[in-house]
């Protein structure tokens, strides 16, 4: 059974993380619009598991797929019929075709028709990983998002154990504490992401300043609350509070790291928010699968205590490095 889920799971991943790497890098050159794109992205884990979680318990946990089906057929449709192109060198050609004299008037057109799209292997993203104008921030933002998915995995089953017993639909219900956290944390992010670029301008990544601030303070809390809330069966109240504040430093980091890697390369904005995705992704694969078997053996207080650590170091890193580049700046 589980080796059959493996392909239809990796399926499922593939849409959503091709339209983030599409939309992301045309929406990061403008002010505020990271923070609007990562609030609508993260405005599913507010709604979503309510809904899955009811229907799961009504008609069980196949009737949440079809609905998925369903739905995503019906945005896929809305999105041929009104989302029109958006790539510069093909609304130029048709803007050649249907206003010639408008083409004229804008500078730049030359340029950009010159240089024509072409299919790059998608390795090319790879570099991201190792350069250090890129790796930092790469790093601490794949980390927060995957050990918020570490936390996302252990939540119901620490909630459908004693003593809180809690059936699917009320599971459902308590992802609202996450999804609002994610949704009023990328809010906060982009303003943060936005007033910084403004402040410290003389460097793109003083654009990061505050939003690795805010998720170096609320995550550690966040991970240090949620572990040992759970080691000594706090009440449900004081675990809510760490889900949120956990997906609030994630959520506030992600529109300063979109903005930065759009900034930086623009000609290649693309692979950049791709490497950003593929970072958490795959991090996040490794941080659940040892997030079981490391609860099971250190316990729960311990082991989130040493993601705290991790995330303190990472974060600490990434810090130093844009206080270097604003200084020689």
């Amino acid at each position: 059974m589980a080796a059959e889920q493996l392909p239809i799971s990796s399926l499922s991943g593939l849409c959503p993380a091709r339209i983030t790497a599409s939309t992301a890098p045309t929406l990061s050159s403008i002010l505020t619009a990271p923070a609007l794109f990562c609030t609508l992205q993260l405005t599913g884990p507010v709604i979503g598991p309510v809904i899955g979680g009811a229907l799961s318990a009504a008609l069980g946990w196949r009737s949440t797929f079809v609905f998925l089906a369903v739905f995503c057929g019906a945005v896929g449709a809305l999105l041929l019929l009104f989302l029109p192109e958006t790539h510069q060198y093909y609304t130029l050609k048709q803007l050649s075709i249907k206003d010639p004299d408008m083409l004229q008037q804008i500078a730049e057109a030359p340029k950009i028709l010159a240089a024509k799209p072409v299919f790059r292997l998608p390795l090319s993203m790879l570099a991201y990983f190792y350069k250090l104008a890129f790796a930092p921030y790469v790093l601490v933002n794949a980390w927060a998002n995957a050990a918020l998915f570490g936390c996302l995995t252990l939540w119901p089953v620490f909630l459908a154990a004693p003593p809180y017993s809690l059936g699917q639909a009320m599971v459902g219900v308590t992802y609202l504490a996450d999804g609002l956290g994610a949704v009023s944390g990328s809010l906060l992010g982009g303003i943060l992401s936005d007033k910084a670029a403004v402040r410290w301008h003389q460097a793109p990544e003083g654009r990061m300043v505050w939003n690795v601030a805010v998720a170096l303070v609320c995550m550690p809390a966040g991970f240090l609350l949620y572990g040992w809330g759970f080691s000594v069966n706090m009440h449900i109240a004081g675990l809510l509070a760490s889900s949120f504040l956990v997906s609030f430093g994630a959520a506030a980091l992600m529109p300063g790291v979109y903005s930065y890697m759009s900034c930086v390369d623009q000609a290649n904005a693309g692979a950049a928010t791709a490497a950003v995705n593929a970072g958490w992704c795959m991090l996040a694969g490794v941080v659940v699968l040892v997030s079981v078997t490391g609860v099971s053996s250190m316990g729960v207080g311990p082991y989130f205590t040493m993601l705290t650590g991790i995330h303190v170091v990472l974060s600490l890193f990434a810090g130093a490095c844009i206080a270097h580049r604003l200084r020689r700046s």
